[in-house]
């Protein structure tokens, strides 16, 4: 569920919803909707996380209401109600969920947000990760999507699988995010071994953080 295949900033993995990343949520252990009181997993929950007081954000408090169209928010309230402890939501996100999830529409795709949503109430952590796969298994990229995985299995892939092991890792991000990993990550020459595809990871890496780190209280202080 964590792992890094050729694309860097699929250290972020196929997980339950776009906030249990950017502001906790629940665990990655199989266990049904427990909660993650820590900060050891593979990627942490809390991204940007100023001091070990930051995991009191993740409250067990009322499920926000949200009226959008974006359907990682949809899925997420869905869930937050039918799996009780699955997903939880901070003062600061129910108070500004609006604000929230129209950052996090220009960060994850809507192939991966309509998994998401058909997987929303399957409450068990591996079975909804197992959702979400097969949900996508069938979708198409987009043509930014596409493109990057082009552009970066040009120079840096390794064999000849490095477009089917990279496209449904693409897959989980907007065209913004995948146009601006495209332009400003991937090299213009080179093969796997130089700096240029070398530097890839670490540079995709960032440009995920920092879009993570825009989206609306992902570094909340205090609950």
């Amino acid at each position: 569920m964590r792992t890094k295949l050729l694309f860097p900033i699929a250290a972020t993995p196929m997980f339950v919803l776009f906030v249990l990343q950017a502001c906790g949520g629940d665990s990655n252990n199989g266990n049904d909707a427990a909660t993650d009181g820590t900060t050891s997993d593979a990627t942490p929950d809390v991204v940007g996380q100023d001091s070990a007081n930051d995991v009191v954000q993740t409250d067990g408090g009322a499920c926000p209401s949200y009226t959008g169209s974006f359907e990682f928010c949809k899925a997420a309230v869905e869930r937050c109600n039918a799996c009780p402890g699955a997903v939880k939501f901070n003062t600061c996100q129910k108070q500004n969920i609006d604000a929230v999830c129209n950052a996090a529409e220009n960060i994850f795709s809507a192939q991966y947000a309509a998994a998401v949503g058909a997987c929303a109430t399957v409450c068990d952590t591996d079975a909804n990760t197992s959702c979400e796969v097969a949900a996508l298994a069938d979708a198409s990229l987009t043509t930014a999507q596409q493109k990057l995985v082009t552009d970066y299995c040009t120079h840096c892939g390794t064999n000849q699988n490095c477009g089917a092991q990279l496209g449904p890792k693409v897959l989980e991000y907007a065209d913004p995010i995948v146009t601006a990993i495209d332009q400003g990550c991937t090299p213009d020459a080179g093969g796997p071994d130089s700096s240029a595809c070398l530097a890839y990871g670490t540079c995709a890496s960032g440009k995920l953080s920092a879009a993570l780190d825009s989206i609306p209280c992902a570094d909340a202080s205090s609950d």
